[in-house]
């Protein structure tokens, strides 16, 4: 717990013992037993020393199992507060732990919206400041070499852009259906229109450029390689969304021996296991989503870009869902396994 907390850019790290000595000063050595007085003085101090934030937890352990409450506190007290229990082994309690600190991300630093207009920010996570792992040792020479990098704060996408949003951007701006280039009896819009059933399916068949015009008419805009491949693997590295080790049926890809036929796209956020250290969806699996990366191709006169997170065709597996991995697409190609999410 204190190692994950100390991670964040926000949070300093201080022991109870040096909190309460702290507080004692002020009130000639008073013991705390009473929770109310506590978060009450944690409150003051935070106020006179122009802290934004503090985070408390209490943990106790009863019949194997750990009970937690922790709370998020500023200079006017509690504004958020949960209670939890986990069972008294090892991988639950870091897995809980994890989805905490992930929780109090959201909670700290989800702006508040100025215009009061609730789509500004919609269904998008903060991903903080700090170092990245990307790349790898062991992929394609474009990933190589495994390295740490400094990201800035941003958001991205909770999930893939869907059929029933990107309808919307058409009917405000004209723009041309997606349609499938290479083989047209892939398109899967007709009429201007996607299936109603597919609605909350990724859109598919859309180029960089739509892709990039869509981002810029949210007011938004397509995330660098960099910013999605931190998104995908969390602070610790991770080589696939949920962690170092690959599992059948975590994500929406290929498998061996399945039919190509019975293979497509799934509602968005349907693969629960898909998604990563920050909560975002489906960053392995459903569909390769475009990034804003130009690929320096000495040999072509078209401009080539970047697709990362491995579709759920035959080129959607084990090797290519890594979070390191990336395809090279001309910016105009369009593919039924190829959508995007946005970033701001």
């Amino acid at each position: 717990m204190r190692e994950e907390v100390s991670s964040l850019p926000y949070f300093s790290l201080i022991n109870r013992n040096t909190t309460l000595s702290s507080l004692s000063i002020k009130t000639n050595g008073k013991k705390y037993f009473n929770k109310q007085q506590y978060i009450d003085d944690i409150s003051e101090t935070l106020f006179k020393n122009e802290i934004d934030y503090a985070f408390i937890t209490i943990i106790n352990e009863e019949n194997s199992k750990w009970n937690i409450n922790f709370l998020i506190i500023d200079f006017a007290g509690i504004i958020y507060e949960d209670y939890f229990q986990i069972e008294g082994n090892e991988k639950a309690f870091e897995d809980s732990i994890k989805a905490l600190i992930a929780k109090v991300n959201s909670i700290i630093y989800f702006p508040k919206n100025e215009n009061d207009n609730p789509y500004e920010f919609e269904e998008m996570i903060f991903i903080p400041a700090g170092p990245a792992i990307i790349g790898s040792f062991n992929g394609e020479p474009i990933e190589a070499p495994q390295r740490t990098v400094y990201v800035n704060s941003f958001y991205i996408d909770k999930y893939e852009v869907t059929n029933s949003q990107y309808k919307q951007f058409i009917d405000a701006t004209g723009r041309k259906p997606p349609t499938n280039v290479v083989n047209p009896e892939y398109t899967i819009w007709q009429n201007g229109n996607y299936p109603e059933e597919l609605a909350n399916h990724p859109v598919v068949n859309v180029t960089w450029y739509d892709a990039k015009a869509y981002c810029e008419w949210k007011g938004k805009r397509l995330p660098t390689a960099i910013e999605w491949e931190k998104a995908a693997r969390g602070p610790y590295g991770n080589i696939y969304p949920w962690g170092n080790e690959y599992f059948d049926g975590f994500a929406n890809l290929y498998q061996k021996g399945e039919s190509y036929i019975t293979r497509k796209t799934v509602p968005v956020g349907t693969y629960d296991m898909s998604k990563s250290y920050y909560g975002v969806y489906d960053l392995a699996g459903n569909v390769w989503e475009w990034v804003n990366d130009t690929y320096n191709d000495k040999n072509s006169n078209t401009l080539k870009k970047l697709a990362k997170g491995g579709g759920w065709g035959y080129n959607g597996n084990k090797y290519t869902a890594r979070a390191s991995y990336s395809l090279i697409f001309d910016a105009n190609y369009t593919s039924n396994c190829l959508g995007f999410r946005c970033a701001k």
